[in-house]
């Protein structure tokens, strides 16, 4: 029912570069209108809101996940595993695709009214709490308009993961190019016109709300309308309050893995913000979002991939399923190694034609960042295809893994001289004792993976 396709695969990778260029094309403006302090602002909102986007508690990958075994012909859903080893008729079930997606309705309005009341109040508090060096409200202003951003991505959220987990790759990826060009375009006019922090918070909401909507305007060009919308479809309280069991039981745990990799992956730049200024967070937000640029691009292959994934673990099709995993992860080592080692001959060269004053972290805090970061991208992307599977297997690591990390790096700045490594030492170190080698391992030995096998299953089967 789901094949990924060349066009597929081509329009996500121009999606990609595009949010690249969003990156760089607006890393220099930004550099050059804002100051190293707006700059360290702009990094915290995102992590604010990255903290916020966790209020999602794994609703979305859930959704992706449960559209695609509902658009293979699924008869239920489960809480746990496919469970419709029956299939006789592999064709949408819009009977079940329109539960689903009036449960995620009602999920996402009371997710995004909490969103913004947590913004408003404990977010504004601290985010004052920060910005007593600033001068002016404009920075207030900003995290206003921001507030209201997140609100908005998060009402219409779920029309993203809807698209995904039909398939229709291309089609969400056009929406998102579409969406970040009026991004940047709008983003370089206001800065231009000295909005400072306002032009980045304006653009953000509004990029956000076309991203959604062109995201439902190609959904509903995908489906049978007709079926989807038919009037004999009644819905049943009581149904729709056990289909919201069934995925909530393990949505609930993918939010709680998600809190995890918020405290793994963005609580040191708000530990940062706090414990050493504002301008070492610019530089650690900066090399950061370079090496997040390479953890895109990596893993943008098997994100593509997963619909289809998801009904080959369906179907119980095991050769593709191998199929799909081995390409997957030669591409994502390929890309990360590569990047890698661009950020740290020419990250510095790079900032430098674009006259940032702000500096990129030393060779030393790179290499040391590229080793720790592919090991991360890497158990990440094996726990991902475990996910596909309807497990969800390593909730407790994630939450444990995330907590050591906080408490050992907030150790670190307080009572070492290690400043910022010892922020980097603590991811580094927590997760290579079980998270790094544990989602791998599993994942090989189910499949009984060989790496002297991996190139050679992908040149001669794919």
């Amino acid at each position: 029912m789901i094949k990924i396709t060349n066009k597929d695969v081509i329009w996500s990778y121009i999606g990609f570069f595009l949010n690249i260029a969003n990156g760089l094309i607006v890393l220099p403006f930004l550099l050059y209108y804002l100051s190293s302090k707006e700059i360290g602002l702009w990094y915290t909102f995102m992590s604010i809101s990255a903290f916020v986007a966790l209020l999602d508690f794994g609703f979305s990958p859930t959704l992706t996940r449960n559209v695609s075994y509902v658009w293979g012909g699924a008869k239920k859903l489960n809480k746990i595993g496919t469970g419709n080893e029956d299939i006789k008729v592999k064709k949408p079930n819009y009977k079940l695709l329109y539960e689903v997606f009036q449960v995620t309705k009602k999920i996402y309005l009371l997710i995004s009214l909490v969103s913004l009341i947590f913004l408003i109040t404990i977010g504004t508090f601290y985010i004052k709490s920060i910005t007593k060096e600033i001068d002016g409200n404009n920075h207030l202003t900003a995290w206003v308009i921001f507030c209201f951003g997140v609100f908005f991505n998060m009402f219409y959220s779920y029309w993203t993961p809807l698209l995904r987990g039909i398939g229709a790759i291309k089609d969400g990826q056009i929406a998102s190019i579409i969406a970040r060009s009026i991004q940047i375009v709008i983003t370089i006019i206001c800065l231009m016109l000295s909005f400072h922090l306002i032009a980045v918070a304006v653009a953000y909401l509004i990029s956000g709300i076309c991203l959604r909507f062109l995201s439902k305007f190609y959904f509903l060009n995908n489906i049978d309308k007709e079926c989807f919308f038919n009037e004999t479809i009644k819905k049943n309280n009581s149904e729709l309050k056990d289909l919201f069991g069934v995925m909530w039981h393990n949505s609930w745990r993918l939010g709680f893995v998600a809190l995890g990799a918020f405290l793994i992956t963005q609580s040191n730049i708000l530990i940062c913000s706090s414990y050493l200024g504002l301008d070492v967070t610019a530089s650690y937000g900066v090399t950061l979002q370079l090496f997040s640029i390479v953890t895109a691009l990596s893993s943008t292959l098997y994100n593509i991939y997963l619909p289809e994934l998801n009904i080959s673990i369906l179907y119980k099709n095991n050769n593709r399923t191998k199929k799909i995993i081995t390409f997957s992860v030669l591409v994502n080592w390929t890309i990360f190694i590569f990047g890698s080692v661009c950020i740290i001959i020419f990250g510095e060269l790079i900032l430098d034609i674009v006259q940032s004053s702000i500096k990129i972290l030393t060779q030393e805090l790179l290499v040391f960042m590229a080793i720790y970061l592919f090991l991360e991208n890497n158990h990440a992307m094996f726990a991902t295809f475990i996910t596909s599977e309807n497990r969800v297997p390593f909730m407790n690591a994630a939450l444990i893994s995330g907590t050591a990390i906080v408490l050992l790096s907030i150790i670190l700045v307080n009572f070492t001289q290690l400043g910022l490594f010892g922020l980097l030492f603590s991811q580094a170190i927590i997760q290579l004792l079980y998270n790094n080698w544990k989602w791998p391992f599993e994942v090989i030995k189910k499949y009984n993976f060989q790496m002297g096998e991996l190139l050679g299953y992908v040149i001669t089967k794919r």
